[in-house]
């Protein structure tokens, strides 16, 4: 399922990029969220290929939905519009799945690239912060390790023996304290979509982490330690610097809504609970510090209602408290070299 809103500079290389999978038994949904540029043109020559949706602009979330509910398959993978799978990545997952009837969805480990080139070619760690505050890493969030042998799948010969790490588990407990699920690397059974229902519409940004804690209720989830994707950075995407604000309150009723679809969980791990609520509210704070202090000022309130209170916060508290002269000014001092004299 390959959603796509003004992408036609590169929806082609997520297109080619699935048609040279080593795995050929799928069947591509193309949902064109609305899009105003040529991107209806530049999929033309996939038509015939390709199942083409075209939708009015409603946004990610909606055109998932408008994806899975169109798809026939045994499996369901997401793919955004402008990042690319290596092509081995489906036969990869499935061959997994496939063993382990047990796992309702598979992710992977990714590289990153923007217009300059590669910026790292594993980039989980470096963009999911949860996976280092964990102890013992992805041990810490999965109960499982396995060694997976990918040699035939990779039909490659050159090497006799290719092994990765794979890491599984009931991780609904680890997922409430921070998601380290990249959505374009997933690779989840549809039976599963079925049964947990739609990606909520009402969130325009993050809607994918609470629909991972409510897939995690269901059986086990397992994570591929290679890089299966390459994911590109650009300015105007949605999970870009300027759109964090929202991203943090999405990821705050995600957490909110458990309290609604899983009491018994809240209940089981109240003090667990209320911390994770304490660090959402104060990562809308931060967030919000600079744009809207009012905002700020109110999640800060939550939060330390809460019992969360550190210097990061504090930090917090100035931003949204002080004037901004008196800010611009500390800056200032603070930026000046030092006295030589």
């Amino acid at each position: 399922v390959v959603p796509t809103y003004n992408r036609a500079h590169v929806v082609s290389d997520s297109i080619n990029s699935i048609f040279a999978q080593t795995f050929q038994n799928l069947e591509v949904i193309v949902v064109d969220d609305g899009s105003t540029d040529q991107t209806r043109s530049v999929l033309t020559p996939y038509l015939d290929k390709v199942t083409y949706i075209r939708t009015e602009n409603k946004g990610l979330a909606a055109a998932r939905n408008t994806g899975m509910r169109h798809a026939s398959g045994e499996y369901i993978a997401w793919l955004d519009s402008d990042d690319i799978w290596m092509p081995y990545k489906l036969m990869i997952q499935i061959a997994y799945m496939m063993s382990n009837p047990g796992v309702v969805m598979t992710s992977t480990d990714f590289s990153a690239f923007n217009d300059q080139g590669v910026i790292e070619k594993s980039h989980i760690r470096s963009y999911y912060g949860v996976i280092d505050r964990t102890p013992n890493g992805f041990a810490g969030i999965y109960s499982k390790r396995d060694i997976f042998d990918i040699s035939a799948l990779l039909k490659s010969g050159a090497s006799d023996n290719v092994m990765v790490n794979v890491y599984s588990g009931h991780i609904h407990d680890s997922l409430v304290g921070g998601s380290c699920i990249h959505p374009p690397t997933v690779l989840i059974r549809r039976s599963a979509t079925q049964e947990i229902g739609d990606v909520d519409e009402s969130e325009p940004n993050g809607m994918d982490y609470d629909y991972f804690i409510r897939l995690s209720r269901l059986g086990k989830i397992a994570y591929i330690d290679v890089p299966l994707l390459q994911y590109r950075y650009t300015d105007d995407q949605m999970s870009s610097d300027r759109h964090l604000t929202n991203i943090k309150l999405s990821v705050l009723r995600a957490i909110q809504k458990i309290e609604k679809d899983d009491p018994g969980y809240v209940e089981r791990n109240s003090r667990f609970y209320r911390q994770r609520l304490a660090l959402c509210h104060a990562g809308v704070a931060a967030a919000a510090a600079e744009s809207n202090s009012y905002l700020a000022f109110t999640h800060l309130v939550r939060s330390i209602s809460l019992g969360h209170l550190d210097r990061q916060t504090l930090k917090v508290s100035a931003k949204a408290i002080l004037p901004s002269w008196l800010l611009q000014r500390y800056r200032r001092l603070n930026a000046s070299p030092p006295d030589k004299r």
